[in-house]
């Protein structure tokens, strides 16, 4: 519908601090490196279907955004989302 969505907003910062929280939580730390990868290509691909099944269901839609954009960021926000983990357990040791 036209006009601002709260619903959708409220999802929205739902769903992504928790799959980020469930990320993290269980992210392999002291693993090799390629344990590491697979794990953030994992979640990556978790995150391309859950989003295409959101869009077939019309929860979530599109205006110039493309899905294939998504499969380039979900890996650079999910190694962000460590980075920024280890550079603040740094911080408060």
């Amino acid at each position: 519908h036209k006009g601002f969505d709260w619903g959708g907003l409220l999802s929205t910062f739902l769903y992504f601090p928790s799959i980020s929280y469930l990320f993290l939580n269980f992210f392999p730390f002291k693993k090799r490196l390629l344990r590491k990868i697979y794990y953030v290509l994992g979640w990556s691909i978790f995150s391309i279907i859950f989003e295409w099944f959101t869009l077939k269901t019309g929860f979530f839609y599109y205006t110039e955004w493309k899905i294939w954009y998504s499969g380039l960021l979900y890996p650079l926000i999910f190694s962000s989302l460590v980075l920024n983990m280890k550079f603040v357990k740094r911080i408060n040791q």
